[in-house]
């Protein structure tokens, strides 16, 4: 999940974090269903969510060429089992990042995190995305330029930037893992 300022600024966390707590119960596979969150800014943000715990913990990774997975056993868990610590971290969401001023955002990194830590059993991942990723692999660059539209060289806009897009997308499906890409622009 996104959570720049302009994520938090447009509402998108808020109704993002309501819209998933509402849909926990009607996701697919109870009772081995497993979830998991990581939410990304300049740098992305792991969470425990091990049932027992009072609060969700917090675990930031700033380095996002040399990234690492701490306590990979606890940030995907069973949803029944740690039901009440998930849904104190929906809650309290988007008041954790009322405050952020980082206007960036690194999709690559956080997906690679996500990829690490789903890799072993596959699975579904959804991400919400408000502003375009310009931070780690798979930044982007805006492209946009009117002076080319209806010409010809319009076709060049319509051309990757990059190709890490195809190359994660094709890791992914090999470990059997779906990306839903919910994209909310300015």
């Amino acid at each position: 999940i996104d959570v720049s300022a302009t994520s938090v600024k447009s509402g998108m966390l808020k109704s993002v974090a309501a819209a998933i707590s509402t849909s926990l119960d009607d996701l697919p596979g109870a009772p081995r269903t497993q979830v998991g969150f990581l939410t990304y800014d300049e740098s992305v943000h792991y969470y425990s969510l091990k049932s027992g715990l009072a609060n969700p913990q917090m675990l930031v990774v700033a380095d996002l060429v040399e990234l690492f997975v701490p306590a990979p056993d606890d940030l995907l868990v069973n949803l029944q089992e740690s039901r009440e610590v998930v849904d104190i971290f929906l809650q309290n969401l988007p008041s954790m990042f009322e405050n952020n001023n980082n206007e960036a955002a690194c999709l690559g990194p956080a997906l690679k995190a996500a990829f690490t830590v789903t890799k072993h059993i596959g699975g579904k991942m959804c991400v919400f995305q408000s502003v375009l990723p310009t931070l780690g692999d798979g930044a982007l660059t805006p492209r946009e330029n009117n002076q080319i539209m209806g010409t010809p060289d319009e076709v060049k806009l319509l051309r990757p930037s990059v190709n890490w897009y195809k190359d994660t997308a094709i890791e992914f499906s090999r470990a059997q893992i779906s990306v839903d890409m919910f994209l909310f622009p300015r």
